[in-house]
């Protein structure tokens, strides 16, 4: 059992915790376990995949000592580390964003077209906007004065990767397909 320092992933408070760790079995030169540990803080649990070299010793908590850290994957919850969304925003648009923000290490792609749905919903339904195109939207939206301009660039950011998520397009120069990467779906996820 090792004592950490770390942000929960649940709701990323700073914690100190005792993570617990069950050895799994072994592949090429690692071995791999499920480390998990319960957050103070909020009370819920976070398991982790990890993958130490074999022969890596788990050190106990020894004052000063600091360990080499494995690798490692969470399994539990599916999370991005970001913070939970302010009590104040409508529960409907909470769990659009909860979701995309859930699936961006999986598929940035995913999280790229939820963040676009969301601002979308966010317009429609607590903008007072409505038109055929959310370009439109985000346009009618900025023209009252809602939105300083540097945000509506932001959101017309939302919409041409959110678009390209899930319409792709070709690269003219190139003819591949354009991807959404982690990095493009996390900027939207910020702007959100």
């Amino acid at each position: 059992m090792l004592v950490i320092v770390m942000k929960c992933p649940h709701c990323n408070v700073a914690i100190s915790v005792k993570r617990e760790h069950a050895e799994i079995g072994r592949e090429d030169d690692v071995t791999l376990s499920v480390d998990y540990a319960l957050c103070p803080d909020c009370g819920r649990w976070f398991v982790e995949l990890a993958r130490r070299p074999i022969g890596q010793v788990i050190p106990t908590a020894i004052p000063g000592a600091t360990p080499p850290e494995p690798e490692r994957i969470l399994l539990w919850p599916k999370s991005t580390h970001r913070a939970p969304c302010a009590d104040h925003v409508p529960t409907e648009l909470a769990k659009d964003y909860t979701e995309a923000c859930r699936v961006l290490g999986d598929s940035p792609r995913a999280a790229a077209a939820l963040a676009r749905m969301c601002l979308q919903r966010l317009l429609r339904e607590y903008g007072g906007v409505k038109k055929a195109a959310l370009c439109d939207e985000i346009e009618e939206y900025a023209q009252q004065d809602k939105l300083p301009s540097m945000l509506a660039d932001d959101l017309h950011a939302i919409r041409k990767v959110g678009n390209t998520a899930v319409h792709p397009i070709k690269n003219k120069c190139t003819g591949e397909i354009v991807s959404v990467d982690s990095g493009d779906a996390e900027y939207l996820l910020r702007t959100l």
